[in-house]
């Protein structure tokens, strides 16, 4: 039988990687921080094969966590030991409901433990970010270029107003009222008219069924 090489296993990074992980100095709460170091350190726990590797990749992860304002107290203290999952209590009970708080820092944290102990369980997220700031994927569509929308239209010369649903562009739908319809007939017997930009969405809704019904109730 020929004699086989050893197979080693370490972390694969592409080149593109920028080894950009949560700041430290971020308006966060403590524990997300911390969280990055456990989830990092678990990780190569679970990849690396032999201890070389293992010290090489924790050895990566610390200097690049260094870069990104996390100190070496902050290392020590939570990378010493391998992490093992925490066995469930014998008194534990599931939460009866759960609430996410945006997080403001000196406030949150209490807030959070006074409600965990009424049994709900707390989600803590960011309230203000640079990419929601100054991210915008995706212009915000026309008015009149909307879809799936329950719609309202005033007329400019006495009070009658109708209420409608369109799962077509709301432009294209306004156009059909000048055609023979409720909106039509009043135009027509009055002499009376309406102006697409007084037009209102008042809700939007994906199911028919629903933009019936709230339809029913504007």
């Amino acid at each position: 039988m020929g004699v086989y090489p050893s197979v080693y296993i370490s972390l694969y990074r592409k080149s593109t990687h920028t080894d950009q992980y949560l700041h430290f100095d971020s308006n966060q709460q403590l524990q997300h921080k911390l969280r990055v170091i456990r989830t990092l350190k678990h990780r190569a726990h679970t990849i690396s094969f032999d201890n070389e590797t293992l010290d090489k990749e924790l050895d990566h992860i610390q200097q690049s966590l260094s870069i990104c304002g996390y100190t070496r107290q902050v290392w020590d203290s939570l990378a010493r030991n391998k992490i093992i999952p925490k066995p469930r209590r014998p008194d534990y009970t599931a939460p009866v409901g759960s609430i996410t708080l945006p997080y403001i820092q000196g406030v949150t944290e209490g807030l959070s433990r006074t409600i965990r102990k009424a049994g709900v369980q707390v989600h803590v997220k960011p309230a203000n970010t640079v990419r929601s700031t100054l991210v915008a994927p995706k212009d915000k569509p026309k008015k009149c270029d909307r879809s799936c929308v329950i719609y309202g239209i005033s007329c400019n010369n006495c009070a009658s107003q109708y209420v409608g649903e369109t799962e077509r562009p709301l432009r294209k739908r306004l156009s059909e009222h000048k055609r023979p319809s409720p909106v039509g007939a009043h135009l027509n017997s009055e002499g009376h008219e309406f102006n697409t930009d007084n037009v209102k969405v008042l809700d939007s809704d994906s199911s028919w069924l629903q933009r019936a019904s709230m339809k029913r109730i504007a």
